[in-house]
């Protein structure tokens, strides 16, 4: 008996020691059905666990999960634009971005009327929490509204409740074909704004944080094949 409890307090401390940490993760709603944010969540995946942590996703409105991060109900964000504000002083990022994404517009053939060159004149809609774009809509004095979600962007466009949307290219392409759309909708041949995406982490974390962010460095230069729909947007050359 006496053995038995010298084995247990030997190999139990080294068992918890060699488990993986878990980081739960914001994840927008609908992200199991675009095939782009669904890859660029296997990649977190993979670097992290390169790491030593496993990842888990949690599905959040867009709209809440930058305080949920404030307030550690979750561990971190995948997509934080890094915009200076005071209130990040309770998180940590990352010191370069992840990915970079590009920002279209996005409307209705049918609209005959639209003009990508006077956006001015039309309605339109966004996603929270996307600062750069907020500024860009506030900069160009643009009446676009905020929406909660990548899902209900695309209905307010096909309700004709908007004129027209920003949104990612790539899930701008997934979101046609998951509401059968293709024909229907048109992506801007121009560039609305390039948004640099950051990995952060609450504060709590920041012991952890040179060891994920040299995870990512040796990720972002290796093999990206796996990730076909997005290594064309990861930032390989981060330093």
């Amino acid at each position: 008996m006496k053995l038995l409890l010298v084995m247990l307090l030997i190999v139990l401390p080294h068992f918890a020691f060699s488990q993986p940490k878990s980081l739960v993760l914001a994840a927008p709603q609908g992200h199991e059905r675009f095939p782009p944010v669904q890859e660029y969540l296997h990649f977190i995946e993979d670097v992290l666990k390169d790491a030593g942590y496993t990842a888990v996703f949690k599905t959040v409105p867009l709209k809440r999960s930058f305080e949920m991060a404030l307030k550690e109900e979750v561990d971190g964000l995948l997509y934080d634009d890094h915009q200076i504000d005071p209130k990040t002083k309770s998180l940590i990022s990352v010191s370069f971005p992840i990915v970079y994404g590009r920002s279209r517009i996005v409307w209705l053939k049918e609209n005959k009327d639209f003009d990508e060159n006077h956006l001015e004149k039309f309605k339109g809609a966004f996603l929270w929490n996307n600062t750069i774009a907020e500024n860009e809509v506030k900069r160009r004095n643009l009446n676009c509204i905020p929406v909660g979600s990548i899902e209900q962007n695309i209905r307010l466009l096909l309700s004709a409740r908007v004129d027209y949307v920003i949104a990612l290219e790539g899930v701008a392409r997934g979101l046609a074909t998951l509401f059968h759309a293709e024909n229907k909708i048109r992506i801007g041949e121009q560039l609305f704004i390039k948004i640099p995406f950051y990995f952060t982490l609450s504060k709590k974390h920041k012991k952890d944080l040179p060891e994920i962010e040299a995870s990512f460095r040796k990720h972002l230069k290796g093999d990206l094949a796996k990730y076909p729909t997005i290594k064309s947007l990861l930032n390989t050359t981060a330093k």
